[in-house]
Formats: structure tokens, C-alpha cells, sequence
């Protein structure tokens, strides 16, 4: 692993840390226009990682990603 790859990854963790208590049911949600955009920007990135071989950090997007995905699922799923 190089230090790029860590010092990505390491980040890119604590922010998947910091948004946890957002995708909590009881939480307000972000607008669908602020978490769908940031979900398909993050697995893209995720994909850049993965062609450039940093694993951690590819790791690291797709669950923020993910965790985006969820949120943005969410405040659609509240306004049906």
C-alpha cells in the first residue's frame, strides 16, 4: 500500500464515521438533490480508485457511497 492510499482511506473513514447518525432512522434527512448526486459522485470516484490500484481508498469511497445511497433512499422513501 502506498501513503497516498492510507492517508485517503483514513480520511474517507472518518467521514464515513461523521455520517452514520445521518442514515439513522431518526435523523433528518439531506435533500434527494444533495444525497443522490453525492452517492453517484463517491462510487465513481470509487471506481477511479480501483483503476489506479488503492484499494483502502476504493474500499472506503464505496461505502460512503453506500451510506449516501441509503440516505438518499430514505428521503425519497419519505416522501412517497
Amino acid at each position: 500500500m502506498i501513503w497516498q492510499d492510507a492517508v485517503i482511506a483514513t480520511v474517507q473513514l472518518g467521514f464515513c464515521a461523521a455520517l452514520v447518525p445521518t442514515a439513522m432512522p431518526a435523523a433528518d434527512k439531506p435533500p434527494l438533490a444533495t444525497s443522490a448526486p453525492t452517492a453517484i459522485g463517491l462510487f465513481v470516484i470509487a471506481a477511479t480508485m480501483a483503476s489506479l490500484g488503492l484499494w483502502w481508498s476504493f474500499t472506503t469511497a464505496g461505502a460512503s457511497g453506500a451510506l449516501w445511497a441509503v440516505i438518499a433512499f430514505q428521503r425519497w422513501s419519505a416522501r412517497q
